[in-house]
């Protein structure tokens, strides 16, 4: 696997070459991720002092994608910001994993049939979180784990009596759209525009 590295600035991430723009809410979260002591960066993963062009790498880039996509959850920025910092010890083997697993392994492609007549091929590492807000608005999450597309699939169609847990995240997809995004992401030059 090609090591994604991409030097982006300190005051925020520019989402401009991303094939479609973000909502105003998500662009405020990645700034939010990104600020200073906010981040779910350990401090001395990225550089630090002034001057200093960052290197935000795929494991990074897989934290802010999980982050919008728990956005899009209904999942709070606060308690976004605090899982993924809480839990990235545990996760960051998941997205290595759910990449090059993606289409074999845990993520290789398995047939669902609906009704004897219609079958379709899924695939991917799916990852599940457990999430849940109490009616306190507290946020309960079980320890993540990957999902094949089958577990993914019955558990997203499972009857959930007394709650509503977030379906699991396509993890694999969201690494291939990181790397490839990565790989299309402009240079972003330092200095003063001449």
């Amino acid at each position: 696997m090609k090591p994604v590295s991409l030097p982006l600035p300190r005051a925020g991430l520019d989402p401009s070459w991303a094939p479609r723009r973000r909502g105003r809410g998500d662009l405020q979260l990645i700034r939010q991720i990104l600020a200073a002591g906010r981040r779910p960066f350990a401090d001395d993963e990225l550089g630090v002092g002034t001057g200093h062009a960052l290197s935000y790498r795929f494991p990074h880039l897989m934290e802010l994608g999980v982050a919008l996509a728990l956005r899009t959850q209904g999942i709070l920025s606060r308690h976004i910001v605090a899982l993924l910092a809480q839990r990235r010890v545990l996760l960051r083997p998941l997205y290595r994993q759910a990449w090059l697993e993606r289409a074999s392994g845990i993520g290789a492609p398995r047939s669902v049939r609906v009704e004897d007549s219609l079958v379709t091929r899924i695939s991917g590492a799916y990852l599940d979180l457990g999430l849940n807000y109490s009616a306190y608005a507290v946020l309960y999450a079980a320890e993540p784990k990957l999902l094949n597309p089958a577990e993914a699939f019955e558990y997203y169609m499972a009857h959930h009596n007394s709650t509503y847990p977030r379906p699991p995240l396509p993890i694999s997809q969201y690494a291939a759209n990181v790397v490839d995004l990565a790989e299309s992401a402009p240079e972003i030059r330092r200095g003063r525009p001449a």
